[in-house]
């Protein structure tokens, strides 16, 4: 049999573009006497695949102007997409990040992996937000980017994402989060967290333990949420600020934060930067 997509020319000087598929014709004796086939008129529809063609080139290059790997992630089917300069800003080529959200998972460093998979399922119902994190690349080392996504559903309410990447360097060049780690080391056998927040990128981070002593379904929401509406009462710039998270589950626990504030005083500040404590749940005899 064949299949065939070719362009012919009409009586009238035009051009269109024509798909034949057919297969050869035997008589009884198994002589080939010609082929049957059907000729269909594909102008339309590679005019539809030209226009495709062009628009995703057209996607790439702005990609690669600004920067920045567009991505799409259904999360009732574990898939993802990628649109742009991958290889170039990422480090790693399309087949090796993968085409499903497993496999990109495996990529994102372990100390980072926990926060992004929180923030994730916290934000699924908040909209776009941005988040950092490093990526393993083809030679093994990390680049450090940040995602700026927008979750939504599709008509059945199933969850989607869609989103840009965009490269921010190496992470030993990341000076903030190597003083982090070191802040996190020397704070953290003292019982005290961090956590901050960053104006520019509306990205908030919480250290795990703090979600883990909050609990519930949303933690980090939970968190937010007080914090937002703590900070919003607040009068004029001063620091710090202390607030009370009470328990979010009957088992939970009472955390303590101190926001400290960077920026210009008076204004919107451009970062957050707090100390956090537990104070555990007791259970009391009320003699009942």
């Amino acid at each position: 049999g064949f299949d065939m997509t070719y362009r012919i020319v009409r009586p009238d000087g035009t051009l269109r573009w024509a798909r034949g598929r057919g297969f050869p014709w035997f008589d009884d004796t198994g002589a080939r006497l010609g082929s049957i086939g059907v000729i269909q008129d594909v102008t339309a529809q590679r005019a539809l695949e030209q226009e495709a063609q062009e628009a995703t080139a057209r996607l790439h290059g702005l990609m690669a102007a600004l920067g920045k790997v567009v991505f799409e992630a259904d999360f009732s089917t574990g898939a993802m997409v990628w649109h742009g300069p991958v290889e170039s800003l990422l480090g790693v080529s399309v087949d090796d990040l993968g085409s499903t959200l497993d496999a990109f998972r495996a990529r994102i460093h372990t100390d980072d992996l926990g926060n992004v998979l929180t923030r994730a399922q916290a934000e699924l119902h908040r909209g776009s937000r941005a988040t950092s994190f490093r990526l393993r690349t083809a030679t093994g080392t990390y680049v450090r980017v940040v995602a700026h996504t927008s979750f939504t559903e599709d008509a059945a309410g199933r969850p989607r994402a869609v989103g840009a990447l965009e490269s921010l360097g190496a992470p030993q060049d990341d000076s903030v989060h190597a003083g982090y780690l070191a802040l996190r080391a020397t704070w953290a056998p003292l019982g005290v967290m961090l956590w901050g927040f960053d104006v520019g990128e509306d990205q908030w981070c919480f250290d795990p333990s703090i979600l883990d002593a909050v609990g519930g379904p949303d933690p980090q929401g939970h968190l937010i949420a007080v914090v937002e509406d703590a900070l919003g009462a607040r009068q004029g710039a001063s620091s710090p600020v202390l607030i009370t998270v009470p328990p979010h589950t009957p088992d939970g626990a009472e955390v303590l934060l101190a926001a400290f504030f960077k920026g210009e005083p008076g204004a919107l500040e451009s970062q957050i930067a707090g100390l956090a404590v537990v104070r555990p749940s007791t259970s009391r005899d009320d003699g009942a």
